[in-house]
Order: structure tokens, then C-alpha cells, then sequence
């Protein structure tokens, strides 16, 4: 079971990289290449259930990994791409919709086991995705978002896009080639040389800051997500044996404990979506750092410094709820921030943000696991 996690991750990270360029070529629509990431996954759930060898199987996970990589680069840029600094409500709500399907579909398999064999609930569950696949073909029918490019940058003022025959002929006019400044047209050869001068700086000047701008901020979004992800995955996976092995909860309570935090956390971004469009994103973050900070640091302290075990159980479940809540916006936050910034948003800039945020969920959770 192991393995099918590690090669799952090896090719969500294959795809997350390979999404970088997939989303930034020209010649064909990214429309497309989400269709066919979607077909990709609906495809290999159909036919799994029929697979009876191992190395199939753990092939499939590996293309199932690399087309949710693709995924989850195309959904984050696109939309970006096409509501730019407005992307904060949907960018939440793109999130929101993740964790439904990582929160209910459990529930339907489950559900299903009522009505069929164990084995029989799988493969259905299986031929469910496939089914829910198809509707990736609507694709087609919707006009794929445009990114940035140079033509939407506002140029310095002073520049003037008609002068193309004297940004051409630049060397000639800073030299005075063609003046005679015997006839008393020094000083104008001199004022257009400093014009050009001053105009030329701005340009590079911009575009030197727009490029630093953009990736450190890309940069610095990165790490965020890389320890916001496996702060999240290790919370989800290691409450139920924090609680069970401490004696605060049994294995019911300990599985409820583990449902309410991803509950909470897919409630709390729907929440988000609505409050985004009035709250700016600095805000929104602040408030989920402090307020996932307040909650660790009052659990922490309950769970350390007192013996009342129904009173453990009462913060456990309660600060369990509100840090769902408050870390429900935080990835969703992070990922618009170039979008909201008016930075230029590229599937190499996304791509980058969630391969660091794959990092965090592997590395800092194999480390929770030998702490």
C-alpha cells in the first residue's frame, strides 16, 4: 500500500513539472490539456478494477499521480489567468470543491457497501470517477483564459508607442549623425539624447523590478506553502493517534476527530469564497496564521499542563474545529497572491508553488513520522 502512495506522489510531481510547460506552450489550447488530464484519470479508473498484476497497478497509480499534477497546476493557473486580482472567491471555491470530493467520497463508497460486495463497492467507485470524467468534454465548449503577456504591461509614461522610427534610428539621433550642431541644433540633439536616456532606464528599470518582484514573491509563497501542506496532512494524519495513544479518545472518537478537522477545513473555504471579495487577501492570511497559531499553542498547553480528561476532550474537539477553519483559506490565499498582486502568472510560476507544496506534504510528514 506504501508504494502506491510513493509512486502516486512520483507522478504527481512528474506531472506538476511537466504542467509548468503544458500550460505556457502556444500551440495547443490548455482547455485541451485539462480535457485530456481529466480523460487520463477517468480512463485508468475504468480499467483498474480489472487489473490483476501489481506492476499494472502501481503503473496506473503513476499516471493517475502524473494527470492530477497536471490537474491541479491547470485548475490554480487558468483560473488565475482568468479573473486575475478578483481570483480570491474562486480560487476558494476551486479548493472547496477538492475537499468535497476528499471528503465525500469515503461516504459514497461506504454507502455503497450497503447495497454491494466489498469488491464490487470499489470497482463502482472506480467506474464512478470514470463516469464523472466525461464531463471533462464541456471543456471544448468553453473559451480557454488567456495569460499575460508584454502586450497588457503599461508602459512608463513618456513612451510613446508610434516613435518606432526613432527608437530604430536611437544610435543616429544619441550620436547627432544627422544634425548639423553648427546650425545651432546642439541643445535639441542634446534634450532628445537625455529623453531617450530617461526613457530607457524606466524600461529596464521596470522590468528588472517586475522580474524580482515576481519571484521572490513566487519564492517566498513557496515556502509558505511547503509548510502550510505538511502542517496540514501531519495534523490530519497523526490527530487520531495523538488522541487514541494519550487514552483521550478511542478509535470512534479518534476517527471523528480526523473527519471533523477535514470537515471544518472544506467548511471553512466555502466560507472564505464568500467573505474574499470584502476582505483583502493580506487580512485573510494574517487571521489564518494567528488563528491556527492561538489553537495549536491552547491545545498544546491543555494537553500538558492538566489530568481532566473531559476537559482534553472538550478543547480536542473544539480547537480541532476552529484550526480546520482557520487553515481552510491559507493554501487557496497563498496561490493567488502574484494573481491578486498584478504579477505576471505563468503554469511555470504555479507549477513551482505546488511542487514545493508536494514537498512539504512528504518530507515534513516523514519527519512527524519518526518524531
Amino acid at each position: 500500500m506504501g508504494s502506491l502512495f510513493t509512486v502516486r506522489g512520483t507522478g504527481y510531481l512528474l506531472g506538476s513539472i511537466i504542467g509548468s510547460k503544458a500550460y505556457d506552450q502556444k500551440r495547443i489550447s490548455t482547455h485541451v490539456v485539462l480535457m485530456i488530464s481529466v480523460f487520463i484519470i477517468g480512463l485508468i479508473c475504468f480499467i483498474i478494477p480489472f487489473i490483476t498484476s501489481l506492476w499494472m497497478i502501481l503503473g496506473s497509480f503513476l499516471f493517475i499521480g502524473f494527470a492530477a499534477g497536471l490537474i491541479d497546476v491547470g485548475g490554480n493557473t487558468l483560473l488565475m489567468w482568468a479573473w486575475k486580482d478578483k481570483v480570491s472567491g474562486y480560487m476558494q471555491l476551486l479548493h472547496f470543491f477538492f475537499g468535497i470530493g476528499a471528503f465525500g467520497f469515503p461516504f459514497y463508497l461506504a454507502l455503497l457497501q450497503f447495497f454491494f460486495s466489498e469488491s464490487m463497492s470499489v470497482s463502482i467507485g472506480y467506474w464512478s470517477v470514470t463516469v464523472m470524467c466525461l464531463s471533462g468534454i464541456l471543456l471544448m465548449f468553453v473559451k480557454s483564459p488567456k495569460p499575460d503577456n508584454e502586450d497588457d504591461i503599461e508602459k512608463p509614461d513618456n513612451l510613446n508607442s508610434n516613435d518606432e522610427d526613432d527608437v530604430i534610428n536611437m544610435n543616429n539621433l544619441i550620436e547627432g549623425d544627422h544634425l548639423d550642431e553648427e546650425d545651432g541644433r546642439k541643445e535639441i540633439v542634446n534634450d532628445y539624447k537625455s529623453e531617450i536616456s530617461n526613457n530607457l532606464k524606466k524600461v529596464l528599470y521596470y522590468f528588472i523590478n517586475l522580474n524580482t518582484s515576481q519571484n521572490w514573491m513566487i519564492i517566498v509563497c513557496s515556502i509558505i506553502l511547503f509548510f502550510y501542506v505538511g502542517a496540514e496532512v501531519n495534523y490530519g494524519a497523526y490527530i487520531y493517534y495523538y488522541a487514541k495513544d494519550n487514552g483521550w479518545a478511542d478509535s470512534q472518537e479518534a476517527d471523528m476527530l480526523t473527519s471533523l478537522f477535514w470537515m471544518f477545513l472544506t467548511l471553512g473555504r466555502l466560507i472564505a469564497a464568500g467573505i474574499s471579495s470584502k476582505v483583502s487577501v493580506t487580512i485573510m492570511l494574517f487571521t489564518n496564521i494567528v488563528g491556527s497559531l492561538i489553537s495549536m499553542i491552547i491545545l498544546g498547553i491543555a494537553t500538558l499542563s492538566t489530568d481532566i480528561r473531559i476537559l482534553i476532550k472538550i478543547l480536542l474537539y473544539s480547537m480541532t474545529c476552529t484550526l480546520g477553519l482557520f487553515m481552510s483559506s491559507l493554501y487557496p490565499s497563498v496561490v493567488s497572491i502574484p494573481a491578486n498582486l498584478n504579477l505576471k502568472v505563468t503554469g511555470q510560476s504555479t507549477s513551482i508553488m505546488v511542487i514545493f507544496a508536494s514537498f512539504g506534504m512528504l518530507y515534513l510528514t516523514k519527519l512527524a513520522g519518526r518524531l
